[in-house]
This record gives C-alpha cells, structure tokens and sequence, in this order.
C-alpha cells in the first residue's frame, strides 16, 4: 500500500488487509468487472480507495445515479486525496452549448488532471459514458491564456467565452463563469 497521508490512514490500512479486498483486487488485475452494489455509504468510497492504495493502474468507477458521483468522489478523496479522484457527470447544469453533449469546465478540469497523472481515480455515471471526452492535444488547442495588463478585443473574447460553455453571470463562484465589469455604454 502507498503512503498517502491522507484523512483515516489506519482505516484504509486495515481495509487493505482484509483478504477479501486483496481477493477483489488479484481480480481486477486479471481485468474481471466487478460490482460493488451490496456495500452502503461510504464503504463503497472506502473499498474503490483501498483497491487504488494496493494498485499502480488507474481506476474508473462507474455508478447508475448521476446523483452518487459528488458523493464518492468525496468519500474517495478523503482517503486518497482530493488531487487523485475526479468526476465526469452525464447531465450537468445547462448552458450555451451543453445540449449538444460538450463537456463542462468542472469535467475539463477532470481530464486536464487525469492527463497530468500516471495514477487517478475517475468517478463517472453511466450516462457520462455517452459524452465525447477530449484528448489532450484537443485541450491544448481550445486553451486560452491571457496574462495581467493583455490587451483583447472585447466582443471576440466575450464571445469567444461564451462559445467555449462559459456561463455569463453577475458574480464569478466557480469555474465556467464569466461576469463582465468596468464597460460603460
């Protein structure tokens, strides 16, 4: 098991000793699905953290309820870490393009992480299995990174954020949002 110092160490310790984790997880590594519906709670989180500690692969969990991702992903990073564990959601808030199956801001940092490991732990509903997921080059060519003091054309970059799933609002709180300020008309 790696170190990972992380909440409930000796939790996910023991959970990793149990023989019927180290029998699930010579299991996985002869690549046999596995379904993990009969345990409740946090015990799901805890089983997906320990097969990650004893692997060196990563690990996708899919779940039927759109409305159970955000929970594992907790559950999970508490045991592995918040940087190691990400989520893709099927139906997510609506925006200028979404319906069209783009993938969100909170969906691109996933991926954006997930390249930047070797090791993650992805959690997805089963309905994000239908969403076209970009590959690495395509995120490099759809970024934009503008630089304190940059001069840019208002109404391109204005549009060109609200083309690319930025959502307008009053007050920026999470990523995917834009608010505009200081223009005078």
């Amino acid at each position: 098991m790696r170190a990972n110092g992380q909440g409930y160490p000796d939790i996910l310790r023991a959970a990793c000793a149990q023989a019927s984790v180290l029998q699930l997880a010579e299991r996985l590594s002869r690549h046999e699905p596995t379904s993990i519906k009969t345990l409740a709670g946090s015990a799901k989180g805890l089983l997906v953290s320990a097969l990650y500690s004893l692997g060196d692969r990563p690990v996708m969990v899919v779940v039927p309820e759109e409305s159970d991702v955000d929970a594992y992903v907790h559950d999970i990073g508490v045991f592995v870490g918040a940087e190691h564990v990400g989520a893709i959601h099927g139906a997510i808030r609506q925006s200028a393009l979404e319906a069209g199956g783009v993938v969100h801001h909170e969906q691109m940092d996933t991926i954006t992480r997930m390249h930047e490991r070797r090791r993650f732990v992805l959690v997805a509903s089963s309905s994000a299995l239908t969403l076209h997921l970009p590959a690495a080059n395509e995120i490099s060519q759809a970024t934009m990174t503008i630089t304190r003091g940059e001069s840019l054309p208002y109404e391109d970059t204005v549009t060109s954020l609200i083309l690319s799933g930025f959502e307008r609002t009053d007050y920026v709180g999470k990523p995917g949002e834009i608010a505009i300020r200081g223009v005078l008309s």
